[in-house]
């Protein structure tokens, strides 16, 4: 579909575009709410600053897409592949992004908080100054992220894979990271007052009170953690 098509169709009354091929198109600062895009290829388009906000895009193809800046509250993003894309400051809140793929996709100081992420793939991303509250990531593959500066305070990563993951200065107060793997994971200077680590794979990680669990667990107070002395040999 070409673009005049497109806003043709959109401009008398269209919302349903599922199964076309809009790749390489340009929607800057375009309205999109509510429109239905499942199974459509929207690859290299630009969406920067442009307003997803409640639109279905359910197994849809954004490979590569730049969406700088872009609005993207409760959009469905089921499945889908945005891999190799530049979402910086996008906000997502309270967007359902389960079993998508975001793996080596830029996500820097964007918003996802409240988000349903359930094993997303987010390896390799560059999520520098993300905010993640309350964010559900449970089961997610999130090996090399680069998550300095995030703020994940009361998300949920339970079961999730954080090996060789930057944290290093993240917020990880009160958040669930119970049978985690963060193996060989950097959380020098992260918050984990409160943190749930029980059953976590922390071999040879880098803690923020070195590598002595016990100044570490009288730092955090963290009465129920459970890992050696000596977390880089266990």
């Amino acid at each position: 579909m070409n673009l005049q098509q497109f806003w043709h169709d959109y401009n008398h009354q269209q919302r349903n575009f599922c199964s076309v091929q809009l790749s390489y198109k340009n929607f800057t600062q375009a309205n999109l709410s509510g429109l239905k895009f499942s199974n459509s290829d929207l690859s290299y388009t630009s969406l920067i600053w442009a307003d997803i906000s409640g639109a279905c895009l359910e197994n849809v193809c954004l490979q590569g897409v730049l969406a700088i800046w872009m609005q993207g509250l409760w959009a469905d993003l089921r499945q889908a592949n945005a891999t190799y894309a530049n979402f910086s400051c996008a906000n997502l809140q309270s967007a359902n992004l389960e079993d998508a793929n975001f793996a080596e996709t830029t996500l820097m100081g964007a918003n996802l908080s409240d988000v349903s992420g359930a094993r997303i793939c987010l390896e390799k991303a560059c999520l520098w100054g993300l905010w993640a509250l309350r964010a559900d990531f449970n089961d997610a593959e999130l090996t090399g992220v680069d998550l300095r500066q995030a703020n994940l305070s009361n998300a949920q990563l339970a079961n999730a894979c954080l090996k060789a993951a930057d944290l290093r200065n993240a917020n990880l107060h009160d958040a669930n990271l119970q049978n985690a793997n963060l193996q060989g994971a950097n959380l020098t200077g992260a918050n984990l007052t409160g943190t749930r680590l029980d059953g976590a794979n922390l071999k040879n990680a880098i803690l923020p009170g070195g590598d002595d669990a016990d100044l570490f667990r009288l730092k955090l107070d963290l009465t129920y953690l459970t890992f050696p002395a000596k977390c880089s040999n266990p």
